[in-house]
């Protein structure tokens, strides 16, 4: 079992906050400045202790975030938190403008875009998948990126996505362009946040995505004044309509909604085997202070405090609740499994983040399988590279 219980509360926070300086290089402008970001350290100590006792399979602890405040880590995610009731209606009014355009399809599980590249996979069925995949392995996902403090993780999860669409239709993996999404995406709020969906039909009517080298990452962040107010670069207009012409682009012709709801996670597994990696959206509660291990528990006897569930250890209510309709962070599902310990298996989803090598375990996070964990199942869309048959799903 990997739970630490009180091991900070039981620490010198004095020593913990010298050595976290020293680990992660900080220094600071003032004393001032220093007194608060100890204070903010040891009280973020507190959620890490607390994230432990939730989480039996999994680790938390201090990483190059604890010194930073709520507001400053909610930065990197996809901006206010989007109830899901509002999410699905804005998704059925993009539904029913893509209908007619003919850029949009629901997912089912006999869709295949990997057959050409692997045709045994066309065999896999609802009942019939592997037990582990992992789709790192067989060369669909590129290195992690570090977002920095750009609320644009939304474009870092549908660039990723396309990169697996993009490999399994030519055999070519490239680095894309997140910078392109979050400067010429209108549908999005560049680095103030948005939504995959949003991304993906940006890319549906503007025809595909540039690389990185192309149009690469410019670490602008939120409110970043030496660009603009709002951090938000302008969008190279005239590049982007030299690449598509030149045909130096990762095609996008549409995209499918793969998963509304707990009920579609078992979708989910045979759609990422048949089709490549999945942008998804989770609530991102406790993710700023993953270490390694499985989050989350299969059962509420197995855990009986839920996924990432934090006591209300400073009276702020339920708001470091892991709550699955609350949802504020895109990044890519590249795979699954299942980890054995001492008591039972504890199925997984892997997720790539984009904090950097530095954060979880190489930049990956294992959360637990099966029981719609932080919302993981409630918004998951993928891109095609061909124009997808419109069928709803029944």
């Amino acid at each position: 079992m990997f739970a630490q219980n009180q091991y900070y509360a039981s620490q010198d926070s004095d020593e913990l906050f010298r050595q976290f300086k020293e680990d992660f290089g900080r220094s600071y402008d003032s004393e001032e400045e220093e007194e608060f970001r100890n204070s903010v350290f040891v009280k973020n100590l507190k959620r890490i202790d607390a994230l432990n006792d939730a989480n039996p399979h999994a680790v938390f602890g201090i990483t190059s975030f604890t010194d930073e405040t709520d507001e400053e880590r909610k930065k990197r995610r996809m901006g206010k938190r989007t109830w899901l009731d509002g999410l699905r209606i804005r998704n059925e009014e993009r539904t029913v403008f893509n209908i007619t355009q003919g850029q949009f399809a629901w997912a089912s599980g006999s869709d295949c875009a990997a057959c050409d590249r692997f045709p045994s996979f066309g065999e896999y069925s609802m009942g019939n998948v592997p037990e582990n995949f992992d789709w790192r392995e067989l060369g669909a996902v590129t290195s992690v990126k570090n977002q920095v403090y750009c609320g644009s993780c939304w474009a870092f999860a549908t660039a990723a996505d396309v990169e697996g669409t993009h490999f399994l239709a030519t055999g070519e993996l490239a680095d894309l362009s997140p910078q392109q999404l979050v400067d010429c995406n209108t549908m999005n709020m560049g680095c103030d946040g948005g939504y995959p969906s949003a991304a993906m039909q940006y890319l549906s009517h503007f025809g595909g995505l540039l690389t990185w080298d192309d149009y690469p990452y410019k670490r602008i962040v939120e409110g970043d004044a030496s660009y603009n107010p709002i951090g938000t670069p302008e969008c190279d207009s005239s590049l982007l309509n030299d690449k598509l012409k030149a045909g130096e682009v990762a095609h996008v012709s549409g995209y499918q909604m793969v998963a509304m709801g707990a009920e579609d996670e078992p979708l989910m597994r045979l759609f990422l085997v048949k089709n490549g990696p999945l942008a998804i959206s989770i609530n991102a509660n406790g993710m700023d202070f993953y270490v390694h291990g499985v989050v989350g528990c299969a059962s509420e006897d197995a855990c009986g405090a839920g996924s990432v569930s934090h006591p209300d250890v400073d009276g702020e209510g339920d708001m470091f609740t892991c709550d699955p309709t609350a949802l504020d962070h895109a990044v890519l599902m590249v795979g699954y499994g299942t980890q054995s310990t001492d008591h039972d298996d504890i199925p997984y989803w892997l997720i790539k983040n984009s904090w950097d090598t530095t954060w979880g375990e190489d930049g990956y996070y294992r959360i637990v399988r099966g029981v719609n964990a932080c919302g993981l199942a409630n918004n998951v869309v993928h891109s095609v590279v061909k124009s997808p048959v419109v069928e709803r799903r029944s």
